[in-house]
């Protein structure tokens, strides 16, 4: 963002996954390249495709479009599409640990290298370092270790 009353401030780390069902034919691979989503139906949250990192840093990057996008709201209603095998979705490894554990879907990182995100905290500038705001920056950056998984700390500088 280019705006100068903005301060953001780096929270945590995290990975996207791409989800599908038991029976989808990317169980068989260890790791989602671009192409393999040309002829599958990407569920994702109703924003405008700019602002998804799945379009942005993996399949733009790589000329490639899903065969359809699907619009939901609610994580769990994309988490049903998937376990009917009705589509794929992209979301952090986090959101998506729960339902693995209970073995509703899989999941398998997008890339050799996976699609990392960073999650960031935006403050108007003149309020950045006022106490309150402070302290939810620091609750902000060790909570999400304690009840997250997968999250990891930002290097100085990310």
């Amino acid at each position: 963002n280019s705006d100068p009353d903005i301060t953001f401030f780096p929270l945590f780390r995290f990975q996207m996954l791409l989800a599908h069902s038991k029976r989808h034919w990317l169980n068989e691979r260890d790791v989602v390249q671009a192409e393999d989503l040309a002829d599958e139906t990407l569920i994702i949250y109703p924003v405008d495709v700019a602002r998804l990192s799945i379009f942005t840093q993996f399949l733009n990057p790589a000329g490639v479009r899903p065969a359809v996008t699907r619009q939901t709201e609610l994580t769990v209603m994309m988490i049903q599409l998937v376990s009917s095998d009705l589509g794929v979705c992209v979301l952090p490894s986090w959101a998506l640990t729960e339902y693995l554990r209970k073995a509703y879907i899989s999941a398998k990182p997008l890339g050799k290298t996976g699609l990392w995100c960073t999650l960031y905290a935006a403050v108007q500038k003149h309020q950045a370092e006022l106490p309150f705001i402070r302290d939810f920056i620091r609750l902000a950056r060790t909570l999400p270790f304690q009840y997250l998984e997968g999250v990891e700390t930002v290097e100085p500088g990310n």
